[in-house]
């Protein structure tokens, strides 16, 4: 009696890094944004720790504003957004009936940027001055050159930017995909709930994240050469 022996086939790395399936783009941005949830979760259980008693010495003052800015940057840059349009990236496609998202190397360039907006962030970790310190809002003038100095404040605001725009791109294929990419017959208002809360999403991603990637220019500007964010009374 012969045995047949079972192998499973081998990954197909290059598939993996390069698949433009709206599914599998969907997984890896949500496997991304659940493994930064994580790290910024650690964050927060040593900030917690810190505060655990008054005038605890666990964690010295420039490791804590580290801590707080990284933890609240990580959540909402890399998580909460992200996490929300992978469903979108997952989901939407099926709901409507189309065959694939729209743009779909569009959707993997924008996964790329936010996995690599993410890594630019933390990457200010192994700085001499270490990551951002000025808080997730990185108001004028904490973040500028005198309060922050450093490199790794400019890594945190070239992070925001790339992941910023990836998150653009993946929504804009989101919002693609409803518009254009609808099956014949399914209107607008034979939408699932789901894909109408995501057509929402899309739009105020679209219309507000442009902003916040010029504001994070102008405080690179702000950190270089200066005058961009200070007027004749003080900090604007």
């Amino acid at each position: 009696m012969s045995t047949t022996t079972l192998r499973r086939p081998p990954v197909d790395l290059l598939g993996l890094i390069g698949s433009t399936d709206h599914k599998s783009v969907a997984k890896r941005t949500a496997i991304v944004a659940f493994a930064f949830f994580v790290v910024g979760g650690i964050l927060a259980l040593l900030i917690r720790s810190q505060l655990t008693t008054p005038d605890s010495r666990l964690i010295g003052a420039d490791a804590y504003d580290a801590l707080f800015t990284m933890h609240g940057s990580t959540m909402i840059y890399l998580f909460v957004t992200p996490m929300a349009i992978a469903l979108g990236v997952y989901f939407v496609p099926l709901q409507v009936g189309a065959a694939e998202i729209a743009a779909p190397r569009v959707a993997l360039l924008g996964f790329w940027m936010y996995v690599s907006g993410g890594l630019v962030m933390w990457s200010g970790y192994l700085t001499d001055n270490g990551p951002g310190k000025a808080g997730w809002t990185a108001f004028d003038p904490l973040s500028d050159s005198v309060h922050s100095p450093g490199i790794g404040m400019d890594f945190w605001i070239f992070g925001v930017i790339l992941a910023v725009l990836g998150c653009m791109l993946l929504a804009s294929c989101v919002l693609g995909t409803i518009v254009a990419r609808r099956a014949p017959g399914m209107t607008m208002l034979r939408l699932a709930p789901f894909t109408w809360s995501m057509l929402v999403t899309c739009l105020m991603v679209i219309a507000s994240f442009p902003v916040l990637v010029v504001a994070m220019g102008l405080l690179w500007a702000q950190r270089e050469f200066g005058g961009v964010y200070t007027g004749a009374g003080g900090p604007i």
